[in-house]
């Protein structure tokens, strides 16, 4: 009296068995092509290296594959823009981080309004004018950063803040100090050199 086997038993196993040596070979065809991928872009500036090798450690079972590779922030930036632009869609309140990356987000954004097939620009499509609105504020930030920049080589280039007129009664600002220059585009709008939508 004992365990008895059927037929179908061993087709179930052989079928089991398949699976696992087909995604094993996938496995290691994969790796090779993104192997040969980056041993052929090597200085290519239009293939984005850092994804690709985090993939390659990770199919190659490193755990530390996150800590290896530096992608300068880039997924944290898209993800950060994803879950804005999704929250947007379901109608949630969405805070924009003045120091995140701007162009990381308007592109993250622009291609969720430019998926006219996706479920958000099917059924939620009413709160797109919301997503406009948060791209337009990206772009304002991205003008406040550029005028940031010009201020600072100007001052790199002078030694100094640029020369003003001397104020007059009409309110103007008292010329910047060293001291008073922001170092990110979230304390030039805190110090009042740009408005938040």
């Amino acid at each position: 009296m004992g365990f008895v086997l059927k037929p179908e038993d061993l087709w179930t196993r052989v079928g089991m068995k398949w699976d696992i040596g087909s995604s094993y070979v996938e496995n290691i065809v994969r790796q090779q092509n993104i192997r040969y991928i980056l041993e052929s872009s090597m200085g290519d500036p239009t293939i984005n290296r850092a994804p690709m090798w985090r993939e390659l450690l990770e199919l190659w079972r490193f755990d530390t594959a996150g800590e290896w590779v530096n992608d300068g922030g880039m997924e944290r930036q898209i993800f950060l823009a994803t879950n804005q632009a999704i929250n947007t869609f379901y109608g949630k309140f969405v805070r924009i981080n003045p120091d995140q990356d701007h162009q990381v987000a308007i592109r993250v954004k622009t291609r969720f309004l430019e998926d006219d097939e996706s479920i958000f620009m099917t059924e939620y499509q009413h709160n797109a004018s919301k997503l406009i609105e948060q791209i337009q504020i990206h772009q304002q930030f991205l003008m406040l950063q550029m005028h940031q920049q010009i201020l600072q080589q100007q001052i790199a280039a002078h030694g100094g803040p640029p020369a003003l007129p001397p104020p007059n009664s009409g309110g103007q600002q008292p010329p910047m100090s060293a001291e008073m220059i922001a170092a990110s585009a979230g304390q030039v709008a805190q110090q009042g050199g740009g408005t938040i939508a």
